[in-house]
């Protein structure tokens, strides 16, 4: 059992690796394609994909040590954030939520517990997003994160349903 779990980690690691390295674009954005969002702020009207978020990550965030297992737009642009992305660090043994903003900047929140295989990262707007997780039994439970930011302070709140 250890064996097909730890397989599966393997396989689902160098799938997030391969899938980082293939997409070196970078999403176009209201204000790269002239329709654009004036002193800084986000073009509301541009509609991020999962897929153009996953790319920005990989893009800015490199690391041999992270896996991206899933990833999910922030459609209210809360705290001019566009997008989050659920990865893994397997040298720190950490699920961990990235927070990003257009430019590919993140906040990101490590919760020491392991992902469950049916992730459902949800966003479920104003900063607010869900994860399924997994107890040491195995269990699946959900794990609520709240990110906020204001004055240059950014913070999170971590609520479980165990």
């Amino acid at each position: 059992m250890k064996r097909m779990a730890l397989s599966m980690l393997l396989v689902l690691c160098m799938f997030a690796l391969v899938s980082c390295g293939q997409s070196g674009e970078s999403p176009e954005t209201a204000e790269e394609s002239g329709s654009g969002a004036e002193d800084g702020e986000i073009a509301q009207e541009t509609e991020w994909t999962a897929r153009e978020i996953e790319a920005l990550f990989c893009q800015k965030n490199a690391n041999a040590d992270w896996s991206v297992v899933d990833c999910v737009a922030a459609a209210d642009f809360a705290f001019e954030r566009v997008g989050v992305v659920l990865f893994t660090d397997v040298k720190e043994q950490t699920s961990n939520l990235a927070f990003m903003d257009q430019d590919g900047n993140c906040q990101r929140c490590g919760i020491h517990a392991k992902t469950h295989m049916e992730s459902e990262l949800t966003y479920l707007g104003n900063g607010v997003v869900t994860v399924q997780l997994e107890t040491q039994d195995g269990a699946a439970y959900t794990c609520k994160i709240t990110f906020s930011a204001e004055d240059g302070n950014v913070h999170f709140v971590v609520e479980d349903d165990l």
